[in-house]
């Protein structure tokens, strides 16, 4: 016979009751949990939303004169006696040689070759300082919306962040992930340091850093003096060169990117070890709103070349090199692609023989992060 549901105690129908209402208030308690975060999440993003409205207002303040000036200036150099004209990089020539002039000014030949340059001089010197104003507003600019982009948190950035299908890449992507820099960007070498490094290697300008790759470069100075650190520029060079001349379709986010990054870093792994190598690849990384897929992408690909570099500490650069390619042409690298059957969506992480060198798509400009994963 089946049971009668009225032979129930009444000890256990209060156990029922007592169960359905804890069970009714943790639904609630997660509601109210989920809505209070939904709320500070709105609350911030709206927040950083108006601090990257009144940034971009003050960069156009801060770009609009240099770009007037710029103009102002061009119509100055066209209307000039001297014939001049602007060169697309800002310099200021003219279509007429100092022969010309010269000899047409004749017997004032010489002061006049000498107004012609000194105007030349001085509205190169007007034209080229407003186009390092606009990029040091650029540079700050996209330094500073990185660093709101970061801001965002951890729950808006994975919802807003492109991912692929692919569930081993979409893992890569979240792992391969580094948190931005403590500090601001800052030019190195300078100073005495600078001028050390002239000596060695003439015409030797500083760059733009973190402030984790400063102190790992200033880790290598301390141990391999300075002529470590004119290795690691020139690797860095010689990694581009060759980049170029193996894959020159895809230098940017293909083929030819993950190229790169490889041999630069098996480079390094010979010169100065894999675990040197390792922080500093990380602390490149570290400029803040780096495009996700393309932050898994050259931390994976950094990777790879430490291991080619570490495992083969003879080998000769092209050897070096044709191990990196084989392992490019086996699709044990990533590149940047465009999603399957979405020739303009957002590009994202793929192996490098699923796709064709000229397939491959380039991300640009500061991109919501993915938060690290520890």
């Amino acid at each position: 016979m089946f049971p009668n549901r009225g032979s129930r105690g009444r000890g256990s129908v209060e156990e029922d009751r007592h169960l359905t209402g804890f069970l009714r208030q943790r639904s609630r308690n997660r509601r109210r949990d989920r809505a209070r975060i939904d709320r500070n999440d709105t609350f911030n993003t709206a927040d950083i939303l108006d601090e990257m409205a009144k940034l971009a207002t003050r960069l156009a303040d801060t770009i609009a004169p240099e770009i007037q000036t710029i103009r102002d200036t061009k119509e100055e150099v066209e209307s000039s006696r001297w014939e001049l004209y602007v060169n697309h990089d800002g310099t200021v020539d003219s279509r007429r040689s100092n022969w010309e002039i010269a000899t047409e000014f004749f017997p004032f030949g010489p002061a006049a070759v000498t107004a012609k340059e000194s105007a030349e001089m001085s509205y190169e010197i007007t034209i080229q300082g407003a186009l390092t104003k606009i990029l040091e507003a650029d540079l700050e600019g996209g330094a500073k919306f990185a660093t709101l982009l970061e801001k965002l948190s951890d729950s808006v950035k994975t919802a807003l962040v492109a991912k692929p299908s692919d569930p081993e890449l979409a893992r890569i992507l979240e792992d391969y992930q580094t948190d931005s820099s403590v500090g601001d960007l800052q030019l190195w070498p300078t100073g005495l340091e600078l001028e050390a490094l002239q000596r060695i290697k003439p015409g030797l300008q500083p760059q733009m850093l973190s402030t984790e790759e400063i102190a790992v470069m200033s880790m290598l100075l301390a141990k391999k003096d300075y002529a470590g650190i004119v290795d690691q520029f020139e690797m860095t060079q010689q990694a581009q060169e060759a980049a170029i001349q193996v894959y020159p379709q895809s230098v940017d986010d293909g083929h030819g990117d993950a190229f790169r990054h490889a041999y630069w870093n098996a480079l390094m792994a010979q010169r100065f070890g894999p675990e040197w190598t390792e922080m500093y690849g990380i602390s490149h990384e570290k400029s803040g709103g780096n495009p996700p897929n393309r932050e898994a992408m050259d931390l994976f690909n950094n990777q790879l070349g430490r291991e080619i570099g570490a495992a083969n500490p003879d080998a000769s650069p092209e050897e070096l090199q044709q191990l990196i390619k084989n392992e490019i042409d086996k699709g044990n690298a990533l590149v940047l692609a465009p999603p399957t059957g979405d020739l303009e969506g957002t590009p994202v992480i793929t192996w490098s023989n699923q796709v064709a060198e000229t397939g491959t798509k380039q991300t640009s400009g500061v991109d919501i992060p993915l938060p690290r994963k520890d």
